[in-house]
Parts: C-alpha cells; structure tokens; sequence
C-alpha cells in the first residue's frame, strides 16, 4: 500500500510512498509484504467486490497471496464503514519467505509515526488519528521486519485504537464475508447495460469508494498531486468535491439505478446551497461541505516519481467559476421529479434553489476562471454561459412540476433571454462552430455536452458543425484534448479522459455510433489490470497520467456505455443472447497451445483453425501455453494483441512439458482416446505433472478473466480446468469441447486417473462432442458407478451438486475464407510451378500431422496397392503427402517418421521412372494459402485415418474446390466427417484394397457425378460452418447458464 488518508479521504496520508521517488524507497509511508527472490506478481479484484488479491511469485516456486480490504456493509441499521484496512498473506505454493513492513507516515511523510506495542497490538500515533494494529503474526517480525517463512495464514488488522474482542482470524472472516456479500449485493441491485457489463460494474464500484458515506460527498479522486504530464507542473489536491462534477456524477449514479448513493449526494450538495444562501457558491468544497483548506507545497515529498510540487488544498476555490450554479441546479433537479427517492425537493428547496438562479442570471456573460481553471486569465467562458442557462431552464421545470406557474415563466423568460445571447455571442461563422469564449476563435471539448445539456437538439446543424469543428482542432489519436491553446503551464501535452467520452457521446447523438463505440472500445482497452482509468492519457504511448481514480472518468465509462449499448431487448428478444452476432461479451478460448500470430508461418492444424476462425468473428481473447520452455516452476502470463484478439500465454518448465504434455496427455489420454491401447506408457510423475499444470493454467487464466466472460476450454490436455476455476471462485459459464474421439467405457479405464477424469468433467456446464458415438460413449461413462449420474433423453446429465448438458456439435470450417484463398491462389507462383511439375499427372493429396492415429502407413501401402492392381495409374498419378512432424521426442512419433521415410523409399524406388516419382513425401508444413491452392488442384483428396475426432482437412478439401471441376475426397470410415460427408468415396482404411479401389473410382469419376456430390458436401459444409460450430455451442453454454 502507497496511498491512504486517515481518518478520511482529505486527511494526513499515512501512506504516502506513491508521492515520492523511486529511491526514496525506504522512507516511510507504506505498508509492503516483500517477498524474498522476488519474481512477478498478478493482481485481480475478486468478482462485482472491491476486494483486491495479490499473488506474488518467487523464483522458486514459491507464491504467496494477499487479500486486501476496507470493510463495508450494513450493520445494525446503518453503513459500517470503519476506518480500517484488513490484510490476509497466505501461502499459495512451495516454501515463501516473506518479510512485513509496515512504516506508517505523519505530517505528509515528513516523519514515522510513533510506536507502542501489547501482546497482540502495534499502535501507531499519527497527525490526524492513532492507528492500531493487531495481528497473528509476530510481533517481533513485524517491529523488526525479520525475514521468515510463511508456513500459515496471517492476518493484519489495521483500524482505529480499539480492542478487537475476537480472534484476528475470525474478526478478518467476518470482515470479509459481510464486505464481500454486501459489493456482490450492491453490484447484482445496478441495472447495467447489456454490453461492457464489466466495465460498468467496476466504474460503479470505483465511485462508491470515491463516496465520503458519512456526508454523500463524492470526492474528484482519492488522490493528489499525480501530474496531468511528466514534469508539468500541473499538480493538483483532487481530494475534494467539485460542483461541476456533481451533474454528471448524478447522471451516472441515475443510469444505474443506485438511488441510495445518488440521494446521499444530493443532500449533501442541497445542504451546500442551504450553507450559502445569498453569498455566491465556491467551484468545490471538502467533503465536510466546508470549505477547502488553503493550497500549500508540501516540501516533505518529492512529489510521483520524483516530479513535484506536492499539493495539499487547491486554490481553486477562491477562484470566479459561473458554471457551478447550473451544476447544483442540474443536479437537485433530480429531486424534485425522481419519485424513488425517499425525500422529494419541496417549495422551501426550490425557494433556495431560485438564489443560485439571480447568481446565474446576472453572472452567465461575466468572465470568469471557466471549469478548465485558468490561474492567469478571465473570459466569458461559453460553457460557463450555458450552465448559468441551465439554472434557469431547470428552474422554469422546477417550478411548473410544484405548480408555481408565475416563477416558472419567470425563468422560462430568463432561459430564453440567456439562450438568444450565447448562440449569437459564442457562434463563430467563419469554422461554423461555437467557441470556448464570447468573441474568441479557440476551441473547447466542453462544448461537445451541449446538446447533453438540453441547450441544443442533436440534429441542429449548428452542433453538429461544432462537433465535427472540434474533432478537427482537437482530437489526437483517438483522444479528446481539453483544449490546445497555451495556459498558465504551456501547452497542453496529455489528452482529458472525459473529453473523450463527451465526444463519444456527440458522435452517437449525431448518428457516427461506429465511429464512438470505435473510440469508446479504445478507451477501455487502455484502462490499468483493474479496470480503472486515470484522469489523462498520454494520446501516443496511451500512458495514464492525472490523479486516480477519477470519478470524472469513471462516470464517462458508465455514461458511455450506457448510451451506446444494445438494449437487452435487442440482444435477448431472438434467443441468441450473446453470439448470433459479434458482441462485446468476451469469448475466452483455452487450449493446450496457442497459436501466436505470425506474418508467415505453416499451416496450423485442425483445431488452430477452428479457434481462429471463432475468435475473429467473436472476439476474445486466448489463452494457453505459449510453446516455449523455462527454468522457473511459474511463469508470468504475457499478452499480445492482434485485430480483435488477445493472445495471452505462459511458459512451461522442462519437466512439467515432459511429463504434462510428452506424458500424461499424449502417451496415455492421446492413445487412449484413439484406441491404441499398446502405445499407453504411464508414470506417477506423468499424472501429478496433468493436475499441476491444469492448476497453474486455472490461477493463471481467473487473474484474467471478466466476470461476464464466456469461458470455452478445449481438448484433452484441459479436461481438469473447470474444476481448478471453480474453486478459485469463478462462476463464469465454461463450456468444454473434445477434438478427439471419446472412447468406451472399456478402453477408458486403462488410463490411470480415469475416475478424476469424469468427476473433473461434471464442472463444465456443456461439454461438446464431434460425433453421435462419442456422445455416447460419454454417457456411458457417465453411468458407471464411479460417477453414477442420470442420464436424460435430452442429454442433461444429472451429478450430485448439479447438472451439465452434453450434446454433439460438429466442427465446420470458414467456407468464405477457404473459397476465396483457394481462388487466389491459384496465382502464386509455388502453386503454379507445383501443377506444372506434374506434367498433366493426375494429383492425389494428403495433409495430415505426422500421428499414428492418421493411418499414413497404411495410406502408403493402399497407394502401394493402387499401382498394383491399377498399372494404367503407374506414370498418371502422384501423391503429395504433406505430414508436418509433432511431438518430437516421443518414441511413438520418432518410430512413426523413420517408418514413413522408409516405405515412401521403397515404393519410389519400385516404382518410379526418370521424369516420375510416385510419392512426394513432404515432412514439413505449407502455408495455408498456397495450402488452399494445392486442395484446389487435387484431382483427389486422401483422408484416411484410423481414428479420427472430426478431421478439418476432409472439409477445408472439398471446400477449396472449383465447383466447376471439383476433384473428389477419398474419405475413412473412422474419421468424424464420414458423419456428415456421406457423398465422399468411405473407405475402409485398414482395408488396403477398399482404399485402392476407393482412389480408382474417384479419378475416374465422370465430371457430372463430382459436380453433383460435391455440391451436396458443400451445402452441408455451408450449413455446419465455423460459425454455425461456435453459436451453437456458445448459445447452448449461455441457455444453460440462464436456466
């Protein structure tokens, strides 16, 4: 912890560390747990809470986790919000050695706090309070700040100087639970847009915090003197409530039904105007509702990064801002028309309200500091004019609703009288825009709310000129700068965050919706790991600058989203909640391996392609092992972006990839799942390594995760993951999908852990198969005593603690995209020289991993067969087997490559003349382009494997032809696709003859009867595409969810 005031937001900070130099490490004003070999650490608020994990890495393996929060929930009829910061450190993995260090500050870091200690309890006396801390760990660890292992939960208690009655453990859980169900239940009562749920909820939660609870004020930031840009100078005390903020800070709190929060503020801002009378309002006030102490340097901090001055108090508020008599207007307008509230405005409220009305009316064209805050200058600030407009025309509606007719004429009279004057004053017809002053050239974003504001229609030419006017002036790169002319400081050198939501929300009132959600998507996007977003950005490294959080930019999150999100009656009136469309609702893939993306690279097998494809018309982000190997037991997950997808990866170590992946995965569950039984080899260590990398990929991924995510796992690798998320918390739907076969019962139970196996899949909430058999192959498992589940006609399977849906979805390929890739292909120049160095030969093509469950020895010899019993294909044929090697260095595949290299020798040496070779035996991968245009050019396409999931290669084939000269697929009975493409050739791929015979028929096939079959494998392919694969299992996993 770097940053806290106590007892309250605008107190002596304790901790302070945040506004000092980095090498001021060791002074006070911080409370650290370090780790000894410190490696990485992640950081994630658990689900709809402010509660905040921690999980910090050692470089042995070591992990700790902490939990932070300040207690919050009702309490015997009112909010117990106690000042106080609860901690737990516990060990996660291995053996940590951590040390505490606790060195509160006074006097802005200017010194320690002094110490005394009990039994249990440090205390710490402070300017403003006296701290106490009461712990279960040692005291003489922490006093001394002793190096030690963590061996057992710790619990900090740091509050005020009071007993705690109870143990320090069971005073944190009670904590924690009551903090916890109170966040999850305030966050479920919020009516959120459809889309960017998550985002919304966090900007929510973020101005709760900012919520002084004890008065309604709600604080611009919880922060001071964060510069707006390196070195600026521009270092301000955000620790106050401004007025301004208060119309759309109520604005936002209104869209999301939090009436509570919102009636707290507007009493506390009510009692403001009732402080004032007929004495003029200040710009801000502190969160007492007096006024703000006066500014001072604080020279015992050197400031964020060592980039001072440090501030304490803001001279704002002795300065002339116009703008705020609209903002208390504006914001007790609420009041008097929002029949949730408890408390409706009355006629003695608005007799008060009219004060701040003559302030408006006879200050609106007085120059003034504008709501920028110029120290050095006055104008008549447009924004300022429309505000002072704003008291008036709220107090015109104000006045008909409580029937005071004479009074609202009155100000109706004045709203118009104020509004005839600033559109003639601030309109400048040479750019066609209004300006940021009466009379002055220079642009201002705070123009772009005023048709927010009610002072102008959307559709008026003359807003929309102004939108597009400030656009050109002051938009850089996506983001919306305040203004660009020089000010006391210089220029302006960071963009306004909530300048860039005021133009996302102009853009959608024009009808440039794209255009906004564009920019808005940026926004998020460059929001920290939390979710939370600075005051300014630096518009080209998208660096956050500025006091944090504030509530300016969180209210903008949540306007924003609000204006530009589906209704839930559109997105939920077809039935297809999420994923009939492209939707903002992020789809998380998880898979063994990922598939980084590259400029160039081999074609990628059968399930890349199908993730790809899903999640560039979906969006998403995944996740899974990068490839590469490393010495650390734990690896920190790295992210790279490309279009709409996020790849995020880790690292595995030598031993886990030997025994997690060459091991357990793929020479006992790989053999297994395909019947070869005579390939399974097994080791304890195999085993252990399966559960300890599926329980690093659930910590890992859960750091990750939205809690609006739709999480799909995939493969045989991951079978554990649901469970290892489920109990890290994780409630997200998870669907699982297998892309191999499911065996029976019988050949299942020769895989040691098979039991762990079933009982890991009853976590999912739909699990997805190829085939009709493999489901029920599964069922049949489901049934056996070990997991003795109901099995019911519509596939829902009944376990003890709940149920989950197993259902077929066949994976189907992106038809467009191979139809178009093998078209333009045909124009490269390596496709071109591969049909011409056939020399009018007829092409058989193969593209199959290098895998025994791929029958290529067997292919071989059937081709071998073929030239037999066929001799007129001796000199007219050739077959290009393209077989990519995998799994290198398990003996298996090592075997399976030599026996190739020598059958394919053999049979080239038999056969083949001086301008022939039967077989071109290619051990490496194509490109999927030219891939495409290799398809395009078979006459036949040879898929005969000996067990297969579905197999894509059979699809992408038939896809990739010329529909007017279609070559024929030669398919195994025992792939997946012979499901579906009944109008191939079905051959029997143990049978050498039947695939013989099988290829001879093909090449001789008249053009009819290939137009004919492969029209009708196409429609089936059109119909079950990649799409059709990924709505439907994602509309099922949602369908569960919602039932």
């Amino acid at each position: 912890m770097v940053w806290a005031c106590m007892p309250q937001f605008d107190s002596d900070p304790i901790f302070c560390r945040l506004l000092r130099d980095d090498s001021e490490f060791d002074l006070p004003g911080f409370f650290e747990v370090e780790l000894v070999n410190f490696s990485h650490s992640e950081q994630v608020y658990q689900t709809n809470t402010a509660i905040l994990d921690t999980v910090l890495y050692d470089t042995n393996g070591g992990a700790v986790r902490i939990t932070d929060f300040a207690p919050r929930y009702e309490y015997v009829g009112r909010m117990f919000t106690p000042m106080m910061l609860a901690r737990r450190i516990r060990p996660e993995t291995g053996a940590p050695r951590i040390r505490i260090r606790l060195r509160p500050a006074r006097d802005y870091g200017a010194k320690p706090c002094k110490t005394t200690h009990g039994s249990n309890h440090i205390r710490y006396i402070c300017s403003d309070t006296t701290l106490r801390l009461t712990t279960d760990a040692s005291l003489t660890h922490v006093i001394e700040e002793n190096a030690f292992v963590l061996d057992r939960p710790l619990h900090l208690i740091l509050g005020p100087d009071e007993t705690i009655p109870e143990s320090c453990e069971d005073a944190f859980h009670t904590h924690f639970r009551a903090t916890r169900d109170y966040w999850q239940s305030w966050s479920r009562g919020l009516s959120i847009p459809f889309e960017w749920q998550e985002a919304v909820i966090r900007a929510a939660i973020t101005l709760k915090l900012c919520t002084f609870e004890d008065t309604g004020a709600v604080v611009a930031a919880l922060t001071t003197s964060i510069p707006e840009a390196a070195n600026s100078g521009r270092n301000w005390d955000y620790r106050f409530c401004w007025l301004r903020d208060s119309y759309f800070v109520v604005q936002a709190l209104n869209r999301l039904g939090t009436t509570v929060t919102m009636e707290r503020y507007l009493a506390y801002i009510m009692n403001i105007a009732a402080e004032a009378g007929d004495d003029e309002l200040k710009p801000l006030y502190g969160i007492s509702g007096r006024s703000v102490t006066d500014e001072q340097i604080i020279e015992s901090l050197s400031g964020y990064q060592g980039m001072p001055p440090v501030r304490r108090g803001n001279q704002a508020y002795e300065q002339v801002q116009h703008d705020v008599y609209g903002a208390v207007v504006l914001a007790a307008t609420q009041f008097f028309f929002d029949s949730r509230l408890i408390k409706s405005g009355t006629l003695a409220e608005f007799r008060r309200l009219e004060a701040l009305g003559k302030w408006a009316r006879e200050k609106y064209d007085k120059p003034d500091a504008g709501l920028w805050e110029y120290r050095g200058r006055q104008r008549v600030h447009t924004f300022s004019s429309i505000m002072c407009w704003a008291a008036c025309d709220r107090l015109a509606k104000i006045a008909l609703k409580l029937g005071e007719d004479e009074r609202a004429d009155y100000w109706g009279n004045t709203a118009d009288e104020i509004r005839t004057d600033i559109l003639e004053r601030a309109w400048d017809p040479e750019q066609e825009s209004f300006t940021e002053s009466f009379g002055r050239p220079e642009m201002d974003a705070s123009l772009l709310t005023m048709h927010d504001l009610g002072f102008i229609a959307a559709d008026d030419p003359r807003f929309v000129s102004t939108v597009e006017c400030i656009g050109r002036h002051l938009l850089r790169d996506k983001h919306m700068f305040r203004y660009i002319a020089a000010d006391d400081f210089g220029e302006p050198e960071n963009a306004f965050n909530i300048c860039t939501f005021w133009y996302i929300d102009a853009l959608a009132s024009i009808g440039r919706k794209d255009e906004a959600r564009d920019l808005f998507e940026n926004m998020l996007a460059l929001r920290n790991p939390l979710g939370l977003l600075s005051e300014d950005i630096d518009p080209q490294t998208g660096a956050l600058w500025g006091n944090f959080p504030p509530t300016s930019s969180m209210a903008g999150i949540i306007n924003a989203a609000v204006r530009l999100s589906r209704t839930w009656e559109e997105s939920l009136e077809t039935g297809h909640a999420i994923m009939t469309e492209p939707s903002d609702r992020r789809l998380i893939i998880v898979s063994n391996r990922v598939a980084m993306p590259k400029k160039k690279g081999a074609a990628a097998g059968g399930l890349a392609v199908g993730i790809l494809a899903a999640l560039k018309d979906q969006g998403g982000m995944w996740f899974g092992w990068s490839g590469k190997l490393t010495e650390k037991s734990d690896s920190q997950v790295e992210v790279a972006r490309k279009d709409n997808i996020e790849f995020a990866t880790i690292a595995l170590n030598e031993s886990d990839f030997e025994h997690y992946y060459n091991g357990y995965s793929n020479r006992v569950l790989w053999p297994v799942c395909h019947y070869f039984l005579d390939f399974l080899q097994y080791e304890t260590e195999d085993f252990d390594a399966y559960r300890r990398v599926n329980s690093l990929f659930g910590r890992k991924l859960a750091s990750l995760l939205r809690p609006d995510d739709v999480i799909w796992v995939h493969d045989y690798h991951l079978i554990p993951l649901a469970s290892e998320l489920r109990n890290a918390g994780i409630d997200n739907p998870i669907g699982f999908f297998l892309h191999v076969p499911f065996p029976t019962f019988e050949a299942l139970r020769a895989a040691p852990g098979h039991e762990y196996l079933l009982r890991s899949l009853c976590a999912y909430d739909v699990l997805g198969f190829h085939t009709a058999r493999d489901l029920k192959a599964f069922k049949t498992c489901m049934q056996e005593p070990i997991v003795d589940a109901k099995v019911t006609e519509s596939n829902t399977i009944e376990v003890s603690g709940g149920s989950l849906v197993a259902d077929v979805f066949p994976i189907g390929v992106d038809v467009g995209e191979i139809q178009a890739l093998s078209a333009e292909a045909n124009k490269m120049k390596s496709v071109r020289r591969m049909v011409k160095s056939l020399d009018d030969r007829q092409l058989i093509i193969g593209v199959d991993r290098l895998d025994y469950s791929k029958g290529l020895h067997q292919r071989f010899l059937s081709y071998e067969r073929l030239l037999e019993k066929y001799p007129n294909t001796q000199n007219n044929v050739t077959l290009m087997q393209i077989a990519p090697p995998t799994r290198v260095g398990v003996r298996a595949y090592d075997e399976i490559r030599s026996e190739l290299e020598q059958v394919s020798g053999r049979i080239n040496g038999r056969f083949a003349s001086s301008d022939w070779v039967p077989i071109r035996y290619l051990n490496k991968g194509i490109s999927r382009k030219p891939l495409m245009g290799f398809f395009r050019n078979a006459d036949v396409g040879l898929v005969t494997p000996v067990r297969d999931g579905m197999n894509l290669v059979a699809k992408e084939y038939v896809v990739a032809q010329d529909p007017d000269d279609p070559g024929m697929l030669v398919l195994s009975s025992l792939a997946g696709a012979a499901c579906e493409l009944t109008d191939a050739v079905i051959v029997n791929p143990y049978d050498r003859d039947s695939v013989a015979d099988g290829i001879a028929s093909a090449i001789t096939m008249s053009l009819e009867e290939r137009q004919e079959r492969h029209a009708s494998m196409l429609a089936v392919l059109k119909k079950n595409d990649i799409t059709a694969w990924r709505t439907r299992f994602v509309d099922a996993l949602l369908s569960r969810r919602a039932a």
